[in-house]
């Protein structure tokens, strides 16, 4: 039975970013494909005339007053807002150059207004959906995914895997880099001739090719650029230095996916999200002895790891199969957009939280 026809209003928290294309625009193209009456439209600025040609409303990652002002509108006007969530904005740790922005108590408490103005809230991982649910019980859990060509090359390359160690990142990962780095200049001497390479790498933590002679830096690229590029790297070892802290709790595992895709074994913390098929799976006081490990498995070894990540990717990370949730929620909120009841039950619940008294920002988990 096909589905009716729904217009959506998608604010992207940057359209350039990767995940604007895991977490909004990605998927919801790939839904598009699947779901021809599903129509997007993603622009600036909201206003009464944008809002009465749409049916749902959804925001990626909003923290702003402004993103704040469209989840406001959007209830005034009875429409069912979605709201995602891909980073714990409430406990990012110093050292993050994002903790200037999002660590203060008006950011904390407009990202609270805006999930509890929300019908239905998606995260990228378990830890995640354990910190929003306190301001939105009705918060689900969407993992990451592949698109679907992507996931049908996972078995369709043959060439040879390469000896490479690589990490990617950026700047945000200044911290955790600066903890791993004696272990990860350990292991360098301990294979003195592996190659690395540090993908995204910033000016910050530049001292890692000086003390690893073999490590050479690369700058990031476009989503699809950046897959290209993985995929003729063929990298040995994907590596996840993670600091143990609230903040990568909540995080999610792109890195192996990525790596399964790139047909390498990932080497990634002991964490819930990283108790995945084929990681290899660190402490801090072990991470040396794992990702030597990791660079010297045997070739029947690293592949029986790789092939069980990419049996679990391709069953169940594909982003088709996984946006059977995404699907399921429109749906929810068509119906919602029907309900009268609903539209004003919403409208009242706007205009007592605006009459009250400014609310604190969330205590941190």
């Amino acid at each position: 039975m096909a589905k009716s026809r729904c217009n959506m209003l998608a604010f992207p928290a940057n359209l350039l970013d990767d995940p604007c294309f895991y977490r909004c625009l990605g998927p919801l193209a790939a839904l598009r494909q699947k779901r021809p009456g599903l129509q997007i439209q993603v622009i600036e600025n909201i206003n009464w005339a944008s809002l009465g040609m749409n049916d749902v409303v959804m925001l990626q990652r909003p923290h702003s007053p402004n993103q704040l002002k469209i989840a406001e509108m959007a209830v005034r006007h009875g429409l069912p807002l979605w709201v995602d969530h891909d980073d714990d904005v409430f406990n990012i740790p110093r050292g993050n150059p994002a903790y200037e922005s999002y660590m203060n108590p008006g950011v904390h408490a407009t990202v609270a207004n805006i999930l509890r103005l929300a019908d239905i809230v998606t995260t990228s991982t378990v830890p995640l959906k354990r910190v929003v649910e306190r301001f939105n019980p009705n918060t689900h859990v969407v993992p990451n995914a592949l698109m679907s060509n992507m996931v049908g090359a996972i078995r369709q390359s043959d060439a040879p895997r390469s000896n490479l160690v690589y990490w990617r990142g950026s700047s945000t990962h200044q911290r955790d880099l600066d903890f791993y780095t004696p272990q990860m200049v350990e292991v360098a001497k301990r294979n003195p001739t592996v190659p690395w390479l540090f993908h995204g790498l910033s000016a910050a933590n530049y001292q890692l090719l000086d003390m690893i002679p073999t490590a050479k830096k690369a700058a990031r690229v476009d989503p699809i650029e950046y897959f290209s590029f993985i995929s003729n790297l063929r990298p040995r070892v994907f590596v996840v230095p993670l600091d143990d802290n609230t903040f990568n709790h909540s995080k999610s595992n792109i890195a192996w996916i990525e790596a399964t895709f790139a047909g390498a074994v990932c080497v990634a913390p002991s964490w819930e999200e990283w108790q995945r098929p084929g990681v290899l799976n660190y402490t801090p006081e072990n991470f040396a002895e794992v990702l030597h490990k990791a660079i010297n498995l045997e070739p029947p070894q690293h592949e029986a790891l790789w092939a069980q990540a990419a049996e679990y990717v391709s069953e169940r990370l594909d982003i088709d199969a996984v946006n059977g949730k995404r699907s399921a929620i429109i749906d929810e909120l068509e119906l919602k957009r029907g309900d009268l009841a609903w539209r004003s039950s919403r409208r009242d619940a706007l205009i007592r939280r605006m009459q009250a008294k400014p609310e604190p920002a969330p205590a941190s988990a």
